[in-house]
């Protein structure tokens, strides 16, 4: 009864426009975290319920093997899925391939999770939020996922469940009666627990008191941990059945407790301006950017271009994929030409991502960048036409000569632009600019 459910309280949030609030971030960052630490110890239980004993080993085995999956996955783990998620957006052309690898990245951990001695859905679960913070996980591969899982495997799962549940028990009285009571216990248990924690870290009474009302839902989370504790047989269906009760009954009233409540919290000057500030952020153009392609040559202008994509990727840790465009004769030696000047241009994007690093955090230290160098292999505008199908919200242009002799853009220019069907950023350096590329702001 302790876990609540994050996509219901989430979307009662966004409709009352509490995301950027700071009580709505502390009621989804709530619920966040105790769902992660719920499903942790709900695996390892129903670990121990499949092994049918519990002894000492077997509880050792279980925490320590936990312990070891969720510090690899948090590690090494999140490398690893960003990785098989570019590659693949990389050497696919169909968007599905990214949806297949990411449905294998799950079944994968799954399984891991139980071969260690612990319940499946903590793998599944840990590898939703390692999927989630991948940087090539672009809005609409995110919006076909979302309508994979909601249009197929979310109504398979719930209609089973539905099936398994038998509201004739609640005829008895007595059950009827207990029913009620679970509710009652569930619901105060939740609701005082939340609220007393609300007024021990500061928050206004009437913050504490929406708090506790988000918190109460148990929603889609608590069905499925009820419809696996019967498949295991650790659960009756009677019992089944009320704890689907419960879930039902708590969901259907937290969202109109939740509006009453938010209603009624005042904001704070302090918190409007600071709405005031990420809203004409949010309207800005960088602030939607997600992945950057960058086409330069060996010139200065390519470097100054480097320098200044380094600073724009460092603010947020947008991706940089660099395509080298240089027309020098590399007949001779062409794949190691290329990977040099491939990887004098990473060296700059990551100069000027650490010159940010100040600028950012008062600990010194920026967003990371992830640079990939690829090899141009064809002619330019067909390597970046092909390119481009990746998926990229921004090129930018540096190379030697960007204007014509007419005063127009150079046609080499041009071709490039023509290539690409989003927005553009073409860098024309003039003198500090390309005298120190690499220190020109």
């Amino acid at each position: 009864m302790s876990i609540s459910s994050i996509k219901i309280v989430a979307a009662i949030v966004r409709e009352m426009g509490f995301t950027r609030r700071n009580l709505g971030q502390i009621i989804v960052a709530s619920a966040i975290c105790e769902d992660s630490i719920g499903w942790v110890i709900i695996a390892i239980i129903f670990g121990l319920a499949q092994a049918g004993t519990i002894d000492v080993v077997n509880v050792i085995k279980s925490v320590l093997g936990t312990a070891a999956f969720l510090l690899a996955s948090f590690t090494v783990g999140g490398w690893i899925v960003h990785f098989l998620i570019r590659w693949t957006n990389d050497n696919f052309e169909s968007e599905f391939a990214v949806i297949t690898t990411i449905l294998v990245i799950m079944g994968a951990m799954a399984l891991l999770t139980h071969f260690i001695g612990v319940h499946t859905v903590l793998g599944a679960f840990v590898a939703g939020v390692l999927i989630g913070e991948s940087p090539i996980l672009t809005k609409h591969i995110d919006a076909q996922l979302r309508g994979l899982i909601l249009a197929f495997f979310m109504p398979v799962f719930f209609g089973i469940a539905g099936l398994s549940a038998d509201l004739t028990v609640l005829r008895d009285p007595t059950l009827l009666l207990m029913t009620v009571g679970l509710i009652a216990i569930a619901s105060f248990g939740k609701f005082a627990g939340a609220f007393i924690g609300g007024e021990i870290a500061g928050l206004r009474r009437r913050e504490a008191f929406a708090l506790a009302c988000g918190m109460n839902a148990r929603g889609s989370t608590e069905v499925i941990i009820a419809t696996i504790g019967l498949s295991m047989g650790a659960l009756t269906q009677d019992l089944f059945t009320m704890i689907v009760t419960m879930a039902v009954a708590t969901t259907m009233a937290m969202p109109p407790m939740l509006r009453w409540a938010l209603a009624r919290v005042p904001m704070g000057r302090a918190e409007k301006q600071r709405l005031e500030r990420e809203e004409f952020e949010a309207r800005g153009f960088v602030s939607n950017l997600e992945r950057l392609l960058l086409a330069v040559d060996e010139s200065t202008n390519g470097k100054f271009a480097a320098n200044l994509a380094g600073l724009l990727a460092a603010s947020r840790g947008i991706p940089i994929t660099v395509l080298s465009v240089s027309q020098k004769d590399m007949s001779k030696h062409k794949q190691e030409l290329e990977k040099e000047a491939g990887n004098r241009t990473e060296e700059t994007i990551k100069a000027a991502a650490d010159e940010t690093k100040p600028a950012h955090n008062s600990d010194g230290e920026a967003s990371l960048v992830d640079v990939t160098v690829r090899k141009q292999g064809t002619d330019t505008e067909e390597a970046i036409a092909k390119e481009a199908k990746k998926g990229y919200d921004l090129l930018f242009v540096g190379i030697e000569n960007t204007r014509g002799k007419s005063g127009l853009f150079d046609e080499r220019v041009s071709r490039i632009a023509s290539a690409f069907e989003g927005p553009l950023a073409i860098v024309a350096g003039n003198g500090d600019h390309l005298r120190e590329p690499q220190r020109s702001p």
